[in-house]
């Protein structure tokens, strides 16, 4: 999927297999614009690739229920109106590769409880993020991830390297 415009979706793409073999989705230099959900990714045994591209005041950016393997890079990314209890951005139940995005945070709606760019409940690893310190910024990463105990242990993880995030959320006079 490559150089398109989703604007105004309840959800601009979805991708949802059960493929067992060899699967690949790659969306570049797609342009998503205040969709609820830009990108909502259930792929077995699939490399999903998001490069290149601009998510604007999206409700949520990626819904990752599966997948072997999504990897986001290079990729400008600002929020929709973040509401709630744990509101985030993406939220990851798979594998994700987070890697050389810029965010750009919008202040969330009052009585917003602790916004994340990522809510994780699977692994993610991040490296090279630039997230600024604009009022309304927020914490990267909410873990919600439980320990795998049942064989196969599939461990989950948090990595977090060469990323630069400011978490300032709320009024001047609150995080001075």
């Amino acid at each position: 999927i490559e150089g398109l415009q989703f604007a105004d979706f309840t959800t601009a793409i979805e991708v949802n297999n059960n493929n067992l073999d060899i699967g690949r989705v790659i969306v570049r230099d797609c342009s998503f614009f205040e969709n609820d959900l830009a990108l909502s990714i259930e792929a077995r045994s699939s490399l999903t690739i998001i490069e290149s591209s601009r998510f604007i005041r999206n409700g949520q950016v990626l819904y990752l229920g599966a997948g072997d393997l999504v990897s986001m890079r290079e990729n400008w990314i600002s929020t929709g109106q973040l509401t709630g209890r744990h509101p985030a951005v993406i939220e990851n139940r798979g594998r994700l590769e987070f890697q050389e995005n810029l965010l750009v945070p919008s202040p969330p709606t009052k009585g917003t409880f602790e916004p994340a760019w990522i809510n994780n409940y699977g692994s993610v690893t991040v490296r090279g993020i630039r997230q600024g310190g604009e009022p309304g910024s927020f914490t990267l990463i909410n873990n919600f991830a439980e320990a795998d105990l049942k064989y196969p242990i599939v461990p989950n993880s948090v990595v977090v390297r060469d990323s630069e995030c400011y978490g300032v959320f709320g009024n001047r006079a609150d995080y001075r």
